[in-house]
């Protein structure tokens, strides 16, 4: 037979290993166990309540109103964005006063006006349009399009009077005979879409904080 400690043979009939001098009868030490014992074992699986994605599953209350703010911005769109008034009499139109109002949702799919040749979309309105509603509907992330929704909105907020023409002339050409306004529905369009973004933010922080905060504890919800 071998000896356990060093496999080196030793002759029957002896109780002690020529080589290394252990007992051939001794059981082998604790200690040797001790060692295969301490191999990790396979990883568990994780806990229900954590995602894939780094945060708990568990959408928290800001997740819930940043979604709702983002509705409500997107209803501004149905109010008017901006109106062009005239503040005397144009000769071209004979008239003063307001010339022309339209909504959010005119400047994304386009009115035909007496007052101005093409359909008077806003390609910055549109793009705002499509970012709030992929802001909606994304799980996470949603915060760049909020914020990016509220760029093109205030973009066109400071270049309209100089986006539209009337006779071949900007309106912010006109030196006051013509104004382009601003409504205030875009402004509250542009808190709404920055408050969703912060909201966004705060939950993906707090169940960022709670995923570690479980797998730190070990438990399993």
């Amino acid at each position: 037979m071998n000896c356990k400690y060093c496999g080196l043979p030793v002759e029957d009939g002896k109780k002690f290993c020529t080589n290394c001098g252990a007992s051939v009868e001794d059981p082998i030490p604790q200690a040797a166990y001790s060692a295969s014992s301490s191999i990790p074992s396979a990883p568990a699986t994780l806990p229900s309540a954590l995602g894939k994605n780094g945060m708990a599953k568990q959408k928290t209350l800001y997740f819930w109103i940043s979604k709702g703010l983002i509705v409500l911005a997107m209803a501004m769109f149905f109010l008017p964005f901006m109106n062009i008034i005239a503040n005397e009499k144009i000769p071209y139109l004979g008239t003063d006063g307001e010339l022309i109002e339209m909504s959010g949702e005119e400047l994304v799919f386009g009115t035909d006006s007496k007052f101005a040749s093409g359909s008077m979309k806003s390609g910055n309105v549109q793009l705002a349009g499509i970012f709030l509603l992929i802001a909606l509907l994304l799980p996470k992330g949603s915060q760049y399009f909020s914020c990016g929704a509220a760029f093109f909105l205030i973009y066109y907020a400071r270049n309209a009077a100089k986006s539209y023409t009337f006779n071949k002339k900007a309106i912010a050409d006109w030196k006051g005979a013509l104004e382009l306004n601003i409504k205030p529905a875009v402004y509250a369009a542009i808190i709404l879409a920055i408050a969703a973004a912060i909201l966004t933010l705060i939950d993906e922080s707090k169940r960022k904080k709670e995923y570690k905060d479980i797998l730190l504890g070990g438990g399993a919800l």
